[in-house]
């Protein structure tokens, strides 16, 4: 059964994570399997208790709910399993089952994200009732879709947010830049963070994208607005949607994330399967999310405001009150991508 689970292991890990991160370790003990959170591996300002390493967790175990029974295995999935050890996300129990292939299972290999600009596309009828059939975890929250054009710009425009904040906050700059690789050569070393051609710079952009890479170049730019065009250009981008969602949840606990994590894998997967194209915009979620527990050292007073705007905006848009939108994605035809992040090799700690 160990074999089956490596093999599991190495599909599930393919799992999306905020900077491809990859926060996890593993653990097998015969039919057990125990996933642990690496918070090293994203000390970041969006980190704000653990919260995006929380959504890749639940984007890993949904993945292995898929993969699982095309190996004649039944995962039994317990959350949180010591509260002793707060680092220990999940611990899985195998059993052998009835082999079956979940129709979402070869996309877990061809889920990529798209940062490129989308076609305007309208979706279709089956298109949309094949979204919103995705029910998996809704006890703990709800997914919305916004599609009118106007609807779509307010929340391009909100998100954006996030890119003048990172060309206007000195930890934020350095974080971002150190965890990008330049070659394919460097990415193929790494195996972890962007790649710079999944961002999906045109040429001029790629060069001014590294210009900025030096804080003095970047000083003297935003003094003639070089913060702000960024996010109206990254706006433009994300504005090129056929729908933008969001995964609410009703409350904003440690689970709650995780379930959105397993609810965006999910949507994405079966966006993948629709032949569509998806990103996720969570930046300004997260920023949020450290600004409404009060831990803001390192954001100055006018970036706490902005983001407090920001997020009241996307709140507006799609009608939310007192709940927690734990993720954004925009949905719509991008066509294939340039590049992909890649991942570590498999390590599994064995009892």
């Amino acid at each position: 059964m160990e074999d089956k689970i490596r093999q599991i292991l190495e599909l599930a890990i393919r799992a999306p994570s905020g900077e491809n991160c990859q926060p996890w370790k593993f653990q097998i003990q015969g039919n057990q399997l125990t996933i642990w959170n690496m918070p090293e591996r994203d000390s970041s300002l969006y980190s704000w208790g653990q919260r995006p390493s929380y959504v890749a967790h639940g984007a890993f175990l949904e993945s292995v709910a898929i993969a699982a029974p095309a190996f004649g295995l039944s995962p039994r999935i317990e959350l949180f399993p010591d509260s002793t050890k707060t680092e220990c996300v999940a611990r899985i129990v195998f059993e052998e089952s009835q082999q079956k292939i979940h129709p979402l299972y070869q996309f877990i290999t061809e889920r990529v994200t798209n940062r490129k600009v989308y076609k305007k596309i309208v979706l279709t009828k089956e298109q949309k009732e094949e979204l919103s059939s995705i029910h998996i975890g809704l006890e703990r929250g709800k997914i919305i879709f916004v599609e009118q054009e106007q609807d779509i710009k307010t929340i391009a425009q909100a998100i954006a947010g996030n890119e003048r904040i990172i060309f206007e906050n000195p930890y934020m700059h350095k974080f971002f830049y150190d965890h990008i690789t330049w070659t394919e050569q460097e990415d193929l070393g790494k195996k972890i963070g962007f790649y710079v051609k999944t961002f999906e710079l045109p040429m001029p952009a790629e060069k001014i994208f590294k210009l900025a890479k030096s804080k003095t170049f970047v000083k003297f730019a935003n003094k003639i607005g070089f913060s702000k065009m960024i996010a109206k250009q990254n706006a433009k981008v994300y504005s090129s949607a056929s729908a933008v969602g969001a995964i609410i949840m009703y409350s904003n606990s440690s689970v709650d994330f995780i379930v959105a994590g397993r609810l965006i894998q999910r949507i994405w997967l079966t966006v993948t399967k629709l032949g569509l194209s998806l990103q996720p915009l969570t930046g300004i979620l997260f920023l949020y999310q450290r600004v409404s527990q009060q831990q803001t050292d390192k954001l100055s007073p006018g970036q706490i405001d902005f983001i407090q705007e920001q997020y009241k905006r996307i709140k507006e848009t799609f009608g939310v009150d007192n709940e927690t939108i734990a993720m954004l994605f925009r949905i719509g035809d991008g066509g294939s991508p340039t590049a992909r992040s890649l991942r570590l090799p498999l390590t599994v700690q064995e009892f």
